[in-house]
């Protein structure tokens, strides 16, 4: 079981659904966890989030950039409120490889400050192994622009390295 964290009391806003009609929305996902033990690890107090329970697809969609992204979540129903990324409008692709380098670099600040002040915690070793295959990932084979919203995430699972977002950092 995996879950989406969302921002409690966040500011509603509309948005229209796949069926054309339009409704409320609430909130920007915060974080992401594959399972119990990835939530439990999070330095937070959950009664701060919505804990949306998502599917292990719906986790990779989030995880891997790709296919679908959720715009906020609906109280009422307690789910995440879905959009589809194959539409005209969606270009998460990387035009340049300064572009995906960009990405790279970005995802290392964030991962090495984690590891600076967590050296303890129970996923450090996993978010080591991470920023070592961030170091380790191949853009000689790319093809710039990217098609086919392949993600950072999805080039270093092609390539059998480590995948995670970092909206899995434990905070």
């Amino acid at each position: 079981m995996a879950y989406a964290l969302f921002i409690k009391n966040a500011k509603e806003y509309t948005i229209t659904y796949t069926d054309g009609s339009t409704g409320p929305a609430y909130g920007n996902k915060f974080k992401i966890a594959a399972n119990d033990e990835e939530l439990n690890q999070f330095n937070i107090d959950q009664s701060n989030y919505e804990v949306i329970t998502i599917t292990d697809q719906e986790f990779d969609y989030l995880r891997y950039n790709e296919i679908k992204d959720c715009k906020g979540y609906k109280y009422d129903t307690n789910s995440i409120i879905w959009v589809d990324k194959v539409t005209p409008n969606w270009t998460e692709t990387y035009v340049s490889l300064e572009s995906l380098e960009n990405e790279i670099a970005d995802t290392k600040a964030v991962v090495d400050r984690f590891i600076s002040e967590n050296s303890s915690h129970a996923q450090i070793s996993k978010w080591q192994q991470f920023r070592t295959d961030l170091d380790a990932v191949d853009t000689s084979g790319i093809t710039f622009p990217t098609t086919n919203m392949k993600s950072l995430q999805r080039i270093m699972l092609d390539q059998g390295l480590t995948a995670l977002h970092t909206l899995q950092l434990p905070n």
